[in-house]
């Protein structure tokens, strides 16, 4: 079933742009309302009757039940999912934190039932989804649960754990220790048992020397947990932990547990995990969950799921790791001359040195110079031979690039593969001139152009400007 993330790529417009369009909302360009519209029809979508009438029904309520927010992959979820809504003033929302017990969760679904709430998302507790149908009253397709999935739930949203167990297992496959420590959530939990199995069964494929050491525990019971792998007649030489969470408590444990430095651990966390030497953390995509839950609830017509059990993907799987820091004692050591322009991305680059330093042993010299001073170096580069690098402005690219900069392929043995990581139409646009390659993108930004709306309501200026333009 087409979605409105399929036709904005279908339109080449964004995700926010189809759902204007569609809900006939925003300032849309004609050309992109109609490439939404062909596209729309192509993938033979129709929009959701149900979310047109939540708009003319200024109660419409949805109850979100969370067990609490201290956990990275509740608050991140809860976040994209409320910034989604705002796309639909007239639905609001409220949030019940049950922490996870069933007595809570049973008193909220009452309070729910008397709220007159529409839609619900939940985490829940319970083992049996029916106790939601028969205490609610509303139709099974109104009510989404996540990561959990008790009996008779008929629509059910996660994350790829066995795609994260993959991408894990790669690693620890290749790192020196015997037994792994595998701290996930309980154990009656289906992603549990997805990560865990996957976990087990891709280690005794590509590292079967490794021994699996599998221990369980719920958000709350988490911190007491961890100190029974420091209690093991053979302690975990490396550990795998399903939330970040989870990995903090095993530091502890380690720091008042055991006489060790705490071993190796690779977590499943958001996409900044925290820098620290030993952890290695796997990016799962909390916040996509959220907008695929809430696109599912407000825009696609539940009955057109086939597949009412989703998991979301993860964006990539690479593992962002704290590496070891490469310093150098040679005193004649590299070093680069960079020319640049005053901007924040010059100021971000700056902070960013010390860090790329200690991984490479490089250093790297910024020469920061306004437009007219570059200017004036690139016009006579023969009296200022120090350069190596220039970060320019595209504006100025396609000029100084034939005149002044080198080839990539004629940099060693050749830079242009670096090209390859980026899509054509950039490329093209920031990369090359006349089909060579002379540069890499650096980063993305964008400009915000802003109006003095006293000035657009002056009923004087306005006869003014009508006098001289007739517009």
């Amino acid at each position: 079933m087409a979605t409105i993330k399929d036709i904005a790529k279908l339109a080449g417009v964004s995700h926010g742009t189809v759902s204007n369009v569609l809900n006939k909302r925003g300032n849309v360009s004609v050309e992109k309302i109609e490439a939404v519209y062909q596209a729309a029809k192509q993938m033979g979508y129709q929009l959701n009757t149900q979310a047109q009438l939540l708009r003319t029904n200024r109660s419409h309520k949805i109850a979100i039940l969370l067990p609490q927010l201290v956990s990275e992959k509740y608050a991140i979820f809860f976040n994209a999912f409320r910034q989604s809504i705002v796309n639909f003033p007239e639905i609001s929302y409220d949030l019940f934190l049950t922490d996870l017990l069933e007595t809570t969760e049973r008193d909220l679904l009452q309070k729910i039932a008397a709220g007159g709430y529409k839609q619900v998302v939940t985490v829940s507790c319970l083992k049996d989804a029916k106790y939601y149908f028969d205490t609610l009253k509303l139709p099974p397709s109104q009510i989404i649960f996540i990561y959990h999935k008790p009996l008779n739930a008929q629509r059910f949203f996660t994350l790829d754990f066995a795609q994260a167990a993959e991408s894990i297992c790669q690693q620890v496959s290749q790192t020196a220790g015997k037994v792994v420590g595998i701290f996930g959530d309980n154990q009656d939990e289906l992603n549990s048992q997805v990560f865990a199995n996957q976990l087990q069964i891709r280690l005794s494929q590509t590292a079967p020397d490794k021994k699996c050491v599998i221990l369980s525990a719920s958000d709350e019971e988490s911190y007491k947990i961890a100190f029974d792998f420091f209690s093991m007649e053979q302690v975990p030489d490396i550990f795998v932990t399903q939330d970040i969470e989870k990995a903090r408590y095993l530091t502890q444990a380690s720091y008042f547990g055991s006489s060790s430095d705490c071993p190796i651990i690779f977590a499943l966390s958001d996409n900044i995990p925290p820098v620290i030497k030993g952890l290695y953390c796997f990016p799962m995509n909390y916040a996509q969950l959220g907008l695929e839950v809430a696109e599912a609830l407000l825009i696609a017509e539940p009955h057109e799921y086939k597949n009412n059990n989703v998991s979301v993907a993860n964006r990539s799987s690479y593992l962002y790791t704290a590496t070891p820091a490469v310093m150098s004692d040679d005193k004649s050591q590299i070093s680069l001359n960079l020319l640049t322009l005053p901007s924040p991305s010059t100021t971000a680059l700056k902070k960013l040195l010390p860090h790329f330093y200690r991984q490479t042993g490089i250093k790297v010299n910024l020469a920061i110079h306004p437009y007219d001073e570059v200017y004036q170096i690139l016009s006579q580069l023969h009296l200022h031979p120090y350069y190596d690098l220039l970060r320019i402005d595209m504006a100025c690219f396609p000029w100084f690039a034939e005149r002044i900069l080198r080839p990539l392929d004629k940099i060693g043995d050749g830079l242009t593969d670096l090209l390859s990581y980026f899509s054509l139409p950039t490329q093209q646009k920031f990369g090359l001139v006349n089909d060579v390659a002379y540069a890499m993108p650096f980063d993305a930004s964008a400009q915000l152009l802003f109006y003095r709306k006293d000035l657009f309501e002056d009923t004087i200026l306005k006869r003014m400007y009508y006098e001289k333009t007739g517009n």
